[in-house]
């Protein structure tokens, strides 16, 4: 089992039979373990048939296999949009 709150730029690919308790933002996170906590991805989170996923996704992607035990929300976030102001 892994404990931690981690911000990682990469792909976070999570195989059984890791266990991991963490709320993580990642690029890509593509999990078939467990996992307990909050998964934020900006590109897109894959979630495999063997996954336990117990809390909340942000992601504007999301993939699911058949037979996945997912307990939380999930949100499709937009792209974020910037707002710059002009001055003459």
């Amino acid at each position: 089992m892994i404990n931690c709150k981690e911000r990682l730029a990469l792909t976070l690919h999570i195989p059984p039979p890791l266990e991991l308790h963490a709320d993580v933002q990642v690029g890509v996170a593509i999990i078939s373990g467990q996992i307990s906590g909050q998964v934020s991805a900006r590109e897109r989170v894959e979630i495999k048939r063997t996954a336990q996923i117990n809390g909340d996704i942000l992601t504007p992607i999301l993939e699911l296999e058949k037979g996945v035990a997912f307990n939380g929300r999930c949100m499709m976030k937009h792209e974020e949009r910037q707002v710059v102001e002009k001055t003459s």
